[in-house]
């Protein structure tokens, strides 16, 4: 890249931007998510150049398609002007063989060219990562640890934006100049908007909405017919004792602060936040006495850390906190 800010054209142009768009790699993912989040100027530039790639690929396999549409028209024409073989020459000696041969061998080669370029992008995080990533549409998602997202390289101007989300993530939708809806599916439910900012959780034990800014529709995966609308400050759940919505008003923000590498807690029991260092770090938390869970933690801390947190944790509460492996004991 040049000192120059770059174009839509010199972006879709790059190859290593192209092998961001239709196939990530950890190098690329890495780094055009970092020019991205150091660029926020430039994300309708990096959305048409996204396009743009996706536009030109749909032309090129169009050319491939219409080109072995062509061979196999003209080597199955070759095939009924071939004359009849005598039965005494051997199988691999008839010309017919050696044309069908060919057409098969250049259709699969086609079939595995296309099922690699049209696969879906599915970006995963590890225990204790989080990870920003910018779809075709210029929307942000920021992933939280032990999660993943999944959806096409490319939106189309007519359809629904669509990606598929497991474990958590705080999502920054574009509006666009189509009204396009955006649509998040879960295990447990379906997310609707135009464009908005909203955190999503889907986890073993619960899925989980909260509302930033905007307008978001809430369906369930399993029964379309229940349904609502949220305002900001909502929150809705649905959890795998009671697969039904529950909805309560609360400060959005706090829902969001793991964005920030920070947890802020206020009257969270204690068994909360032991499913929240399962599902984020990976670990088993193994309580010396059940009654434990019932305590209440209130304050604000760093996640950065692992050991730091549980440090502070074990501080605020006056238990002790035993790292075993991936095992985390919590004693009197």
């Amino acid at each position: 890249m040049n000192s120059s800010p770059p174009t839509t054209a010199s972006l879709a142009a790059d190859e290593s931007f192209q092998r961001w768009v239709l196939r990530a790699d950890s190098d690329t993912e890495q780094h055009w998510t970092a020019f991205a989040e150091a660029n926020p100027d430039l994300s309708d530039t990096l959305a048409e150049a996204r396009h743009l790639v996706c536009l030109l690929r749909t032309e090129q396999e169009k050319k491939v398609q219409e080109a072995a549409q062509n061979t196999k028209t003209r080597l199955f024409a070759s095939l009924d002007e071939t004359p009849v073989v005598p039965l005494g020459r051997s199988w691999w000696q008839r010309p017919a063989t050696w044309a069908a041969a060919c057409v098969a061998l250049l259709l699969l080669a086609l079939g595995g060219y296309f099922s690699q370029k049209t696969a879906a992008v599915e970006i995963r995080t590890a225990f204790g990562q989080t990870r920003v990533v910018v779809l075709p549409d210029g929307s942000t998602v920021t992933l939280n640890a032990n999660s993943s997202l999944r959806y096409e390289p490319d939106f189309s101007e007519t359809e629904i934006r669509e990606v598929h989300l497991t474990g958590e993530g705080f999502f920054s939708v574009k509006h666009t100049a189509t009204h396009q809806r955006f649509r998040v599916r879960t295990a447990r439910m379906n997310v609707e908007v135009l464009g908005t900012e909203f955190n999503l959780t889907d986890r073993p034990t619960a899925s989980r909405v909260v509302l930033q800014t905007g307008k978001v529709a809430v369906q369930s995966s399993q029964n379309p017919a229940e349904s609502l609308t949220m305002r900001p400050g909502d929150l809705v759940e649905m959890t795998a004792r009671q697969p039904r919505f529950t909805q309560r008003r609360v400060q959005a923000q706090r829902y969001r602060a793991w964005t920030d590498h920070l947890w802020m807690l206020q009257n969270e029991p204690l068994g909360e936040v032991a499913r929240r260092l399962e599902d984020e770090f990976g670990l088993r938390v193994v309580f010396a006495n059940e009654s434990f869970r019932a305590i209440e933690v209130t304050g604000t801390v760093s996640t950065q850390n692992l050991d730091d947190l549980t440090a502070v944790l074990s501080e605020t509460l006056g238990l002790r906190f035993v790292r075993r492996g991936n095992d985390l004991l919590i004693n009197p």
